[in-house]
Order: C-alpha cells, then structure tokens, then sequence
C-alpha cells in the first residue's frame, strides 16, 4: 500500500486544487462508525489506496447513447439501439463503465463506486475495448479485469450518506484518479519531518 495523500497535486493538474481544495485522509474516516444523517452534505478526501478487488462477474459497464453528451441507458431491440431520453432507435450504442471496486488504505478498506472517465483510468483500457474481449474470450476478460487489481492510486473520493429501505449506508464515489507521484510524497513527507522537528 501507499502512504496517505501522495502525489495528486501533479496529475492533470491538482486534484484537490481550487479554492475549496480536498484534504488528505483516510478511508476509515471517510466511512465512519457514527454515520451523519442523509441531510448532510457530501464529504470530499484525498486517499491514497490499492484497488484490492474488483469482481469480473459484475455488471461492469452499460449500453450508453451515440449521441454526444447523452449518456442514458439504450436497449437493444431486434439488432438496434432504443434510447428512453430521444425516443430514436440507433444503429450503435458507446458502452461506459459503471462499476465497483474493493479499496485499502493503511486504515481499512471500503467499496468505491467508479464511472467511465476514472474507470478507464483504472482498468487501462475503455468499456469497448473489455466488451469486445469479453464477447470473444471470457478467460481473457477476467485476466484483463483482475490485472487492474493491485494497483495503487491517488483518489478524489465523494462520501455520502444514503437512506435504502430505512438502513443507513455510506456511499462512496471515485470522483478522479491518478498513478501515484513518489517524489511528490518525498517532498509531503519531508515537510511533515521538519514541521515535527520545528
């Protein structure tokens, strides 16, 4: 695993940049024992964890619109692409990914939710790409899937409190993702060595 908060500031720019820029924490305290109503507002953290497991026989994306900026759900209807929100039957459809994914971090562990753009990201290629290996060779869908395993990533991470059939449950939300920055943890490490020492 990697040490908390490392190197996120690099990655496409800052991920917890801005005015209301993230804090560096941990997945424990993002997913505490005593969980906040639903009313209250959403929290965002910086972690730095390993994707420990993500399950191959889960739905892991969906048959998305071809329409630029549409990204609602089409139905496959006698070899065409039925979508609700246009009312027009397409000839294709974009497949996006929408799955979950088992995290650690030196406090505990916790279920993520992960979207296209992060998911991408994360499993090295995009949803077409694993439904096309999925469609011709499902042992090599799995090994694809279970090589994103293991990996270690700086997240942008949203948790939220959710009512579901009158059970409180944290929901959290990969919101953007970056490889780890070493040297940016050497230097974030080495500040807090000359904080302690001052």
């Amino acid at each position: 695993l990697v040490g908390a908060g490392a190197g996120l500031a690099n990655a496409r720019g800052s991920l917890g940049g801005g005015s209301n820029a993230a804090q560096r924490t941990t997945l424990m305290d993002m997913q505490p024992e005593l969980l906040p109503p639903s009313t209250a507002p959403a929290v965002v953290g910086l972690v730095n964890a390993t994707a420990c497991l993500i399950k191959a026989d889960q739905p892991m994306y969906y048959a998305a619109c071809p329409e630029e900026g549409n990204n609602k759900k089409v139905v496959e209807e006698n070899g065409k692409w039925y979508c609700e929100a246009t009312q027009k039957t397409y000839d294709t459809c974009r497949r996006r990914y929408i799955l979950r994914m088992k995290i650690q971090d030196k406090s505990g562990a916790g279920w993520v939710n992960v979207f296209h753009e992060q998911a991408c990201e994360m499993l090295g290629m995009d949803a077409e790409a694993l439904h096309a290996i999925r469609e011709a060779d499902p042992a090599k869908y799995e090994r694809a899937v279970k090589r994103a395993q293991f990996g270690d990533w700086h997240l942008k991470l949203k948790a939220k409190t959710e009512e579901y059939q009158g059970e409180s449950r944290r929901r959290l939300t990969v919101l953007q993702c970056a490889k780890p920055d070493y040297a940016a943890e050497a230097k974030h490490l080495l500040g807090l060595i000359q904080a302690i020492r001052a």
